[in-house]
């Protein structure tokens, strides 16, 4: 058996045991939905000052109170009940980020896409997945043994949980500048099959701007690019289940 071989098994039950472990699971749930729910509030909080909006900044601050209160709950239930509510705060902010008499907004609506905002949102995450799939593999983490979504063996359910961590600075950051800098025009999509779907050289621009966008180096993330932060937090994520099996041994 080589050697990567043996080091993808060891990985694979680390994380079976590690995820098998209910304080273990529901911490990493905790810290995800914080993590998630501030990247909301920092989205939130960069708009209100850059727009002096006092709406805006309340519901920065709502937010934060949210991801305050995640830490105190013990049921994992509750933690997505607070999760939810701070997506709808989030999400019923958004209108508020970009021109809402160019672009329709009448909340989030995943599949189908009910408006070319939700279209760009659900195309961006797509892309996320790949991502966060990539990184996964590169430290031999199992996708499909997750701690947040469940393990039903139909998706892989870590990519999902880790994509929680990167859908606001990434995705989210990215489809507010197109928006916001008119790169992108509402004759840009079409509705098909009661889903809006963007045309072939709208795909192919957001292709381009990803792509740019992607290997940009941002202060924010300690001189990193995005893609690069990517992999980076994933390392992280993964040390943190091996430090944690080497912490018992000792």
């Amino acid at each position: 058996m080589s050697f990567i071989c043996q080091t993808s098994i060891r990985q694979l039950f680390l994380q079976l045991e590690y995820f098998q472990d209910e304080k273990k699971r529901l911490s990493l749930v905790q810290e995800v939905v914080v993590e998630k729910i501030g990247n909301q509030q920092r989205i939130l909080q960069q708009y209100a000052s850059s727009q002096k909006n006092a709406k805006l900044d309340d519901l920065a601050k709502t937010l934060k109170t949210y991801a305050s209160k995640i830490s105190l709950l013990s049921d994992e239930e509750q933690i997505r009940g607070m999760e939810g509510m701070a997506s709808r705060c989030y999400f019923g902010a958004f209108s508020l980020l970009f021109d809402q008499q160019r672009w329709k907004w009448k909340g989030r609506s995943q599949h189908p896409a009910k408006d070319p905002v939700n279209a760009l949102l659900n195309y961006g995450y797509a892309f996320l997945e790949r991502e966060v799939r990539i990184a996964i593999m590169a430290v031999s983490l199992d996708a499909r043994i997750g701690f947040f979504h469940a393990n039903n063996g139909r998706k892989d359910s870590l990519v999902y949980d880790l994509m929680e961590l990167f859908r606001q600075p990434v995705i989210d950051r990215f489809i507010l500048s197109l928006l916001n800098r008119k790169t992108l025009k509402p004759e840009n999509f079409s509705n098909e099959k009661d889903s809006i779907r963007l045309s072939e050289e709208a795909r192919l621009l957001w292709c381009a701007r990803y792509e740019t966008y992607m290997e940009k180096i941002y202060k924010d993330y300690g001189g990193k690019t995005s893609r690069q932060m990517i992999r980076e937090r994933i390392r992280q994520f993964s040390e943190q289940l091996r430090d944690s099996k080497q912490g018992r041994e000792c």
